[in-house]
This record gives C-alpha cells, sequence and structure tokens, in this order.
C-alpha cells in the first residue's frame, strides 16, 4: 500500500475515510481511551492503535480532494448523526472532470 497521493476526510474526531492514488477506499479508524479527545496522539501517554479496513467502493479516478457533506436533519439543522459512518455524502473533486458524490 502506498500512501503517495492519498487523500483523507474525517467523519468524526476518530474516524475517516482514506482514499488511494489508485482510487481505492479504507476506512481509518483511532481506537483507545483517548480517541475521542482532539489532539490525542497514538504516541501519547495513554495510548491508542490504528485500524485500516477496505471498503468495497472504489473511486473512477485519482481524487485532488475529499469532503463529507452531512445530510440536513429534520428540523433543518445541518448533522451527521444518522447512519454508522455519519450519514453524510462522500464527495471525491478531481482535477480530470470525473469528480464524484
Amino acid at each position: 500500500m502506498q500512501l503517495d497521493g492519498c487523500r483523507l476526510a474525517f467523519i468524526r474526531p476518530h474516524l475517516a475515510v482514506v482514499s488511494l492514488r489508485n482510487g481505492a477506499l479504507y476506512v481509518l479508524e483511532l481506537h483507545g481511551s483517548n480517541s475521542g479527545v482532539r489532539g490525542a496522539s497514538i504516541a501519547g501517554r495513554q495510548g491508542g492503535c490504528l485500524s485500516l479496513a477496505p471498503l468495497r467502493s472504489r473511486l473512477g479516478a485519482q481524487p485532488s480532494t475529499l469532503a463529507v457533506l452531512p445530510f440536513p436533519s429534520a428540523n433543518g439543522a445541518g448533522g451527521n448523526s444518522a447512519g454508522a459512518c455519519g450519514g453524510g455524502l462522500l464527495f471525491a473533486g478531481s482535477r480530470f472532470g470525473d469528480s464524484t458524490l
């Protein structure tokens, strides 16, 4: 696995989507007692570990940017509390013109 040219978008403070240069998608998760704390470090005093799981989906081309767009909630306010991965959409922008939502 090569990480050069990869893009990352955080869904939650401890959960992110990673796209590799070849378009493969992975979920990166920080586990540990400090995983919900902003600025938490893997090499920190309390420790932790990372897990990387592949997704079945694949992007058509190398993305130049990734962004998570939350679904609006029932009351009209933005939020991403629904669903296991935040309940939003993943936008993969490509400079080649084949962006994906």
